[in-house]
Formats: C-alpha cells, structure tokens, sequence
C-alpha cells in the first residue's frame, strides 16, 4: 500500500476531533485514515515541543558562541585602540 501524504490542516483537525471525542475509529472513519495513523500524529504531536526546545537551545548556543567570539575581537580592537590614542 502506497504511502499517503496528508497535510497538516487534514492532521491538525483530525486530532481536534480526537480529542474533542476521543473515539480513534469514529474519527478515522470521517476522514478516511486509519485509527492507528491518528494515534501515530497523536505520538509525533506530544513529541515535538521537545523537538522545537532542542533545535532552540541549540540555535541558541551557536548564537552565544558567536557573540563570545565578537566581543572578544572587539575588546582586542578596543586594547589596540587604547594603546594608540592616549586618553586625556
């Protein structure tokens, strides 16, 4: 059986519905998916919150190394800078 691609207007309200009455079958037989596919999105909906947090705190990290790297570069600027131009 060839694998369906449904979008996530289709998942997002299936899983409304679920929730909303909390019969897999009845819901899946609306849509034309199977009850397991709505427990499967169930599954990767409670997953990825964490997923977002992690890819955040990771962009996050790179971001404060970078700007650990600039404020070291200018506080080497600065020192130079200092040492050329004496400070009345």
């Amino acid at each position: 059986m060839p694998k369906m691609k449904y979008s996530p207007e289709l998942k997002a309200q299936v899983l409304a519905e679920y929730e909303e009455c909390g019969d897999a079958k009845i819901v899946a037989q609306k849509h034309g998916v199977e009850p397991k596919q709505i427990w499967a999105w169930k599954t990767l909906a409670k997953a990825r919150p964490q997923r977002d947090a992690e890819t955040a705190y990771k962009n996050l990290q790179r971001e404060h190394a970078k700007t650990l790297q600039e404020n070291a570069l200018l506080r080497e600027i600065v020192k130079k800078t200092a040492m050329v131009m004496p400070i009345d």
